[in-house]
């Protein structure tokens, strides 16, 4: 049995996209006879104004050290503790698989000071770790820079979908999934489309910071049996943001046979961007994204490319694969 621990910052937040992957990462292998990924945890930190948490050196050290890992699976890039995991897996002799969750950095809040952390501080480490698993285009192409084992991953949808679900489509209904007042998120385009002319639902927080408009339901605290529904409900998900990774809402939607709006930042586009049920935009373009929108909405989705592309028994597969690699042939 090969025993795996997953590192991240500490976090209480169930909408971090790191711990979201870490958390479905432990799911996917908890029945395996061969993979054994270790609980996801919260380590004891520091808070500091610089970087903004850092681990408690010898209760972190010790605990790494006695959860008996074969590979240390670090998560992160651009904070002290993706450091930190760095260096106690050379200390220990630990095997290591690097999963980055990289964003361009003029994308960042603070580009020059996260360019300069991961060139000073992860740089040396990433070039020696066994393995590197990209969600993307993107983050492969920068990696290959640094290490020869990069290893693009899909993520897989972590809802579990009713079978002989039917429910029938608004057509009219567009559905954003996400906090309302993150500038990252784009919000602001759905304001760009005529009023009136659809019903937007809007799933997530932030609503109090925002105007509300006629042609707008906000949906606060639903369940996942909810959600499902509106995925199904909806003729159209927009993604407006910035800048995503992957986008595991976009997933979510095509899997319930939704078709998608992206902004040229959101990175699952790269899987799907060919398919006419996915309409990619410039992000800030409002007047191109008004037009993808109309050009989008309704479009039938191709669900057994969907799930070809995205099975979640062939990822896990390839990471099953991954990891058995790393603790045979690994170069550490």
């Amino acid at each position: 049995m090969v025993k795996v621990l997953l590192i991240r910052q500490s976090s209480e937040s169930v909408v971090n996209g790191i711990s979201v992957y870490c958390n479905a990462l432990y799911d996917l292998f908890k029945d395996d006879i061969e993979i054994e990924i270790l609980p996801v945890r919260n380590y004891p930190i520091y808070k500091a104004k610089l970087f903004h948490q850092i681990f408690k050196w010898k209760e972190f050290r010790k605990s790494v050290s006695d959860s008996g890992s074969d590979i240390i699976h670090v998560n992160g890039y651009a904070s002290f503790t993706a450091f930190q995991a760095f260096l106690v897996a050379s200390l220990l002799k630990k095997k290591v698989v690097f999963t980055p969750h990289w964003h361009p950095y003029n994308r960042m809040r603070h580009p020059f000071l996260a360019k300069s952390f991961f060139t000073v501080f992860l740089s040396r480490f990433v070039r020696r770790a066994d393995a590197i698993v990209s969600f993307n285009d993107e983050d492969s192409s920068y990696f290959k820079k640094y290490n020869d084992n990069v290893i693009r991953i899909p993520h897989w949808n972590r809802l579990e979908y009713k079978e002989n679900y039917s429910i029938s489509k608004n057509p009219k209904m567009i559905l954003f999934v996400g906090r309302f007042n993150a500038a990252n998120k784009g919000f602001e385009h759905l304001y760009k489309l005529p009023e009136g002319k659809y019903e937007i639902h809007c799933v997530g927080k932030g609503q109090e910071f925002v105007d509300k408009r006629s042609d707008m339901v906000f949906h606060i605290n639903i369940s996942n049996d909810e959600l499902e529904t509106l995925y199904r409900q909806a003729s159209l998900l927009v993604v407006p943001s910035l800048y995503e990774s992957f986008s595991y809402v976009a997933l979510e939607a095509i899997s319930a046979g939704t078709p998608v709006v992206l902004s040229d930042g959101v990175r699952i586009g790269d899987y799907i961007k060919e398919y006419d049920w996915c309409k990619i935009f410039e992000y800030g373009n409002y007047s191109q994204f008004a037009d993808a929108v109309a050009s989008t909405i309704g479009k039938s989705v191709d669900k057994k490319v969907v799930d070809s592309i995205f099975s979640k028994a062939e990822i896990r597969e390839r990471y099953k694969e991954l990891y058995l690699k790393v603790v045979m042939r690994g170069r550490c």
